[in-house]
């Protein structure tokens, strides 16, 4: 008889828990049953991928940008590889791109998406073959019952849903918000939940303009541009040509994108205003300060908040995931407990998987 296992979030480190047991399926002592339960209308997180709404084929990522790669990673490679094979990553230089970091450029690789991040949380979901994947069904509550199963409650507490095993990839400060969660965190590691508390990550804003007509790039200003002298933004990319990097010929789209990256700073001290008021404070600080964006209307324009945008202090120890109960068995995952970045997330997904393969077996 099966067991089932429930995945909190259909983020990348999600999709590689998912991933990682599809491929052991055949060794376990007893078979799994997967599910997934996203708070979103898509797979992906800050990896996701966004579209006009008016035109399908013209898309942007607010989220994360490209991969990077250690060279001497071995436990990554084979994902990357996955990827590479399947024409889902490119490698691209990085030497001609305004105040990107040189210094570690021998030991590191970076890759663009060619069809999108969200492309690449589908394409190892999709080797899953996972059935169970439910959306817009946001977790509120977690406890165990009495026959010792997890109790999992989804917003609007219309029904639960009992599940042998949980992993929760939320991001952490997220988990402690979840009601009953101190009741399972008491029968842990006393210092558990301080050690949660003091997960913390950085907060900004994405703007996503999408156009009608195909933007050409000014020089000096890159497909992608690192900005240093502006206090709101921080970061810019014209979509459609980063996804040539590495590629001069690749055929141009007809439609481009151009997503906005606000700094640290402003996102921290801003997170809490009304997102059409922040689209409009980004919308006139961008006007007449990059040549690339002159003269061009956007035919949509989508604001979107980044609440945990990248880890700024990760999980003590960087054990890439935590035992939140060990019976039934509940764990915590994702880059909150490494630190950000896709092969962080990579490590965070091996151990995890491993701890439940070794429970279980």
């Amino acid at each position: 008889m099966s067991k089932k296992v429930l995945l909190i979030g259909a983020g990348l480190t999600a999709s590689l828990i998912a991933n990682i047991l599809k491929r052991v399926d055949k060794t376990l002592k007893i078979p799994l049953e997967i599910h997934i339960w996203e708070k979103s209308r898509g797979v992906g997180g800050r990896f996701s991928t966004s579209r006009n709404p008016n035109n399908s084929s013209c898309i942007a990522d607010l989220g994360a940008q490209y991969l990077t790669r250690t060279v001497s990673n071995t436990l990554t490679k084979p994902y990357f590889d996955s990827l590479f094979e399947q024409g889902l990553i490119r490698k691209f230089p990085t030497s001609d791109i305004p105040s990107f970091k040189q210094s570690l450029v021998g030991e590191k690789e970076n890759y663009v998406c060619t069809s999108g991040t969200g492309s690449v949380v589908k394409h190892f979901l999709t080797q899953t073959e996972v059935k169970n994947i439910t959306f817009n069904r946001r977790v509120v509550s977690i406890s165990v019952t009495e026959d010792g199963r997890v109790e999992v409650i989804p917003e609007g507490k219309s029904h639960s849903e009992l599940f042998d095993f949980v992993i929760s990839t939320i991001p952490v400060p997220q988990i402690l918000q979840l009601e009953n969660i101190d009741a399972i965190l008491k029968k842990s590691d006393q210092d558990l939940k301080r050690k949660l508390s003091e997960v913390s990550y950085t907060s900004r804003y994405a703007l996503g303009l999408f156009y009608n007509t195909q933007l050409i790039i000014n020089p000096p200003e890159a497909a992608v541009n690192f900005v240093d002298d502006n206090p709101i933004v921080r970061y810019w990319t014209l979509e459609d040509e980063k996804r040539r990097l590495g590629d001069s010929n690749r055929p141009r789209d007809s439609n481009s994108a151009v997503v906005i990256h606000t700094s640290v700073t402003f996102g921290a001290e801003n997170i809490d205003k009304e997102l059409d008021n922040i689209k409009e404070v980004l919308l006139t600080e961008i006007k007449g300060k990059f040549k690339t964006l002159e003269g061009a209307q956007p035919d949509y324009v989508k604001c979107h908040k980044w609440r945990y945008s990248q880890v700024n202090q990760g999980y003590e120890g960087s054990p890439g995931f935590v035992v939140l109960s060990k019976s039934p068995l509940i764990l915590a995952a994702g880059d909150g407990f490494v630190q950000s970045g896709f092969e962080n997330c990579v490590l965070s997904a091996e151990n995890t998987a491993q701890q439940l393969i070794s429970t279980i077996n």
